[in-house]
């Protein structure tokens, strides 16, 4: 297989980053080594490698940017407007507006979906694309859905084994067969509000320009790995908590995001799907319809809060 200069410049430039991130972040107290040498060694190689050869005979998604340079700028100029008014501001805004659940889960959900779905679509729109070419399902094939099972069934077993999901389910405080029938809502919640919301925006709209762009596919991974890492510690960055100390761990997981987001680099089809190792998945899901102030809740959250 035939690197490009490009794709080895990006992949060089990233091992920096990531050296200078390990760099600074070992100058913070309390900072692990050894937790991210493990993110690295399971997202950053051992997913990379397992979907490399999962998607094997995977035909890419063939996404067409007509003018990679204009549309790159309104991304970039779009995702500014959106970590400060969004990131920065306004998902805070809604949390205090709306304190109480259901309420304040649902009322996110439409912040995310208008501001990472719908307005970012219209964006691509202006420039003449077709909004059912932006929102065109494909069929997975066989290859396609081997790929999918074997991800998720790798997945499953990291929560499984390294994860919290399992034990934040069993901590719950509610009947085996509400929690069943709470899954499937659970699951839908969470296509929609990281696989809708958070693949479009970094996938659809910032990774295809950019890679068009920067003509190469592995820049574009890079590009929207780093800065999906940053936008999920805004807090860290944008309220100027970095200078913070007990807030080191936006910082870790903001790295660790960056790590997983680039086992990318390895795939050879553009799977849409969301694995954020770090979710709770149905627990969480499940937990944040709950009022907090409920005695079945407030562990889990005391738990997913620290």
């Amino acid at each position: 297989m035939k690197i490009s200069k490009r794709s080895a410049v990006a992949a060089a430039g990233y091992v920096l980053l990531y050296a200078l991130s390990i760099a600074i972040l070992a100058s913070s107290p309390g900072f692990n080594a050894g937790e991210s040498l493990a993110v690295f060694l399971i997202f950053g190689v051992g997913f990379s490698i397992a979907a490399w050869l999962s998607t094997i005979g995977v035909e890419p998604a063939r996404v067409e940017v007509q003018r990679p340079g204009s549309e790159f700028i309104a991304v970039f100029f779009y995702l500014l407007i959106f970590a400060i008014l969004i990131l920065g501001w306004g998902l805070s805004a809604v949390k205090d507006s709306i304190p109480r659940e259901p309420a304040q889960s649902v009322a996110i959900l439409l912040v995310k979906l208008i501001t990472m779905v719908a307005v970012p679509a219209f964006i691509l729109k202006a420039f003449g694309y077709s909004l059912l070419d932006l929102f065109r399902v494909e069929r997975l094939g066989k290859a396609g859905w081997r790929a999918s099972l074997l991800m998720t069934v790798l997945l499953f077993l990291l929560q499984a084994f390294l994860g919290r999901g399992l034990q934040s389910l069993s901590a719950l405080d509610a009947p085996g067969s509400l929690i069943l029938l709470f899954a499937p809502i659970a699951l839908l919640w969470m296509c929609l509000e990281a696989g809708l919301a958070e693949e479009f925006l970094f996938r659809v709209f910032l990774q295809t320009r950019s890679s068009a762009w920067l003509r190469s596919e592995t820049a574009g991974i890079v590009v929207m790995a780093l800065i999906f890492g940053l936008a999920h510690a805004p807090g860290y960055v944008l309220r100027g908590q970095h200078f913070d100390r007990r807030h080191g761990k936006g910082a870790r997981y903001s790295h660790g995001c960056c790590v997983f987001h680039c086992s990318g680099l390895a795939n050879r089809a553009d799977v849409r799907c969301s694995l954020d190792a770090h979710t709770e998945f149905v627990a969480a899901c499940f937990s944040s319809r709950m009022d907090r102030s409920a005695p079945q809740s407030r562990g889990i959250y005391q738990e997913l809060d620290r």
